[in-house]
Order: structure tokens, then C-alpha cells, then sequence
């Protein structure tokens, strides 16, 4: 989901009164509802990419599947790259990941971040929806074990060789599964380091994710949680999963923010 402002200090919290906003597991989303990035972070850093013709493999204006091997494993990922695309301006690039049983078109389609005239892609945003081993994301207790941080830094390494990306504008978003699996690339040491900020939709907070928390550095985060959502409650679910004010608790603690969040 892209950003209305992504340079951000503190956590935003938005608490929306209504079970949904979108789902790759049935919940209606109102695009219209969705923030909209203004895509204006900082000095550009230029990757490696910038200058070179743009790879046979993709197309301006379309979606591509793109195979590649992490430790031994196939994988693979979906990438629309705009309509705007220039060798030589550096642009923003997100990772979106789909919800637990969903997969990287539904994503695509429910978001609608290739879409171009619904408002959501200023055409200029290159988007990546990665695919999930069993339609899952590490941190999830029922995930395959399959190390999702090192498949999104490879595809990272990729399309910044291949394409002109500011590596200063990297994000991560996901719905539900996916949202948490955002979290996961924030709490990693090394690819921490990578992201602007992430965006978790509905997002299953796992405790592990936040016990094993292993970088210093706070990533800016935009979530959104329905606090009618019965499928990942918002006031969490015992030990299976945090409550939302924990995360924001917890979030604003190691930001070194005030106490005085939203109940």
C-alpha cells in the first residue's frame, strides 16, 4: 500500500472501526479508502542498475513472474514495473506480501498497485509481489521454515542491479500474514537497515517476531487495523498473537516515543 507520508518520525497509528480494509481472504477493500504516497524521501541513492536497458524478461506498464534460487529453494515473485519507468531516475520499489493461503496475483488484483489509473501507482512506484512457500511467511508458526528475509534480499539484489531503484525508498506491506511478515524484515539486523518504512494491513503479530527483535534501529511503520477484524483480532488472541496496542506499545517504546498513544 502506498504511503501518504512515508518520512516518518513517529508511529501513525489509524484505528478504523469496520471488520475489513482488504484481504486476500475474502475481506471486501475500498481502494478509495487507501492512502496515497507522496513519494518524496530524502536525496535518491542510485543503485547499481541506473543507466542499464531495462532486462528482456520485463515489460514498461506490466507484470512479470521472475523464478530465482534462495539457499537451494525455488522461489519466485511477481513484478509490475510502471508505466514511468526511466533507466536513469531513480524510483521507489515495495515489497507486497499476500495473507496466509493467498498468493502474489490475488495480492496484485486486491491491492491494485499495478493499476495504474485507480490511483494507487503514481507511475513511477516498480512493485514486487513475492510468492510464499504453502502460501505462508516466516515469523508464522505455520510457516515451512523457509528464510523469506534472505528470499526478498536477493530479489532485492536483483532488480537493483537490473533496474534503477532508490535505495533510500525501499518498503515493505502486506496484508494480515503478510503484514507480519513486514515486521519481520523490520526486526532483521541487516535488512532494517534497507527499508524507509513498512506498512502492515490486518496484520498477524506473532510474539516471536517481537521477542526476537534484533536491530536498534526503529523502522517507521503505518498500520492499519480494524478493531472489528475477526479474523486477526485486534485485541489479540492469548499467546497465539499480540494485540495491536502491544505492538503499538511496544513500537513506541524502542522509537522513544511518548506514553500517549490511543487506547
Amino acid at each position: 500500500m502506498l504511503l501518504a507520508s512515508i518520512s516518518l518520525t513517529l508511529i501513525i497509528i489509524i484505528v478504523i472501526p469496520i471488520a475489513v480494509i482488504f484481504s486476500s481472504r475474502h475481506r471486501s477493500f475500498d481502494p478509495s479508502r487507501a492512502p496515497v504516497v507522496d513519494s518524496t524521501v530524502g536525496e535518491p541513492l542510485r543503485s547499481s542498475g541506473c543507466g542499464e536497458s531495462i532486462p528482456s524478461w520485463l515489460e514498461v506498464g506490466n507484470s512479470t513472474w521472475r523464478n530465482i534460487v534462495t539457499f537451494g529453494e525455488n522461489r519466485k515473485y511477481l513484478v509490475y514495473l510502471p508505466s514511468g519507468y526511466n533507466i536513469s531516475s531513480p524510483c521507489p520499489i515495495m515489497f507486497n506480501y499476500h495473507g496466509h493461503g493467498g498468493n502474489a496475483e490475488d495480492q496484485e488484483n486486491i491491492t491494485q498497485l499495478s493499476r495504474e489509473g485507480s490511483g494507487r501507482n503514481p507511475g513511477d512506484w516498480v512493485v514486487v509481489f513475492p510468492q510464499g512457500l504453502d502460501l505462508s511467511w516466516q515469523g508464522a508458526p505455520y510457516s515451512t521454515g523457509a528464510d523469506d528475509v534472505a528470499f526478498t534480499s536477493n530479489i532485492l539484489d536483483e532488480l537493483s542491479s537490473a533496474l534503477c531503484i532508490d535505495l533510500n525508498r525501499v518498503y515493505a506491506a502486506g496484508m494480515s500474514n503478510g503484514g507480519g511478515m513486514s515486521t519481520v524484515l523490520a526486526c532483521d539486523s541487516e535488512f532494517s537497515t534497507k527499508l524507509a518504512a513498512i506498512a502492515p494491513i490486518s496484520a498477524a503479530f506473532y510474539p516471536g517476531v517481537f521477542t526476537d527483535c534484533q536491530t536498534d534501529r526503529v523502522v517507521p511503520i503505518y498500520d492499519i487495523h480494524g478493531t472489528a477484524d475477526t479474523i486477526i483480532n485486534y485485541f489479540g488472541n492469548g499467546d497465539a498473537y499480540l494485540s495491536i496496542h502491544q505492538v503499538y506499545e511496544d513500537w513506541a517504546g524502542r522509537q522513544q516515543c511518548d506514553d500517549n498513544l490511543p487506547a
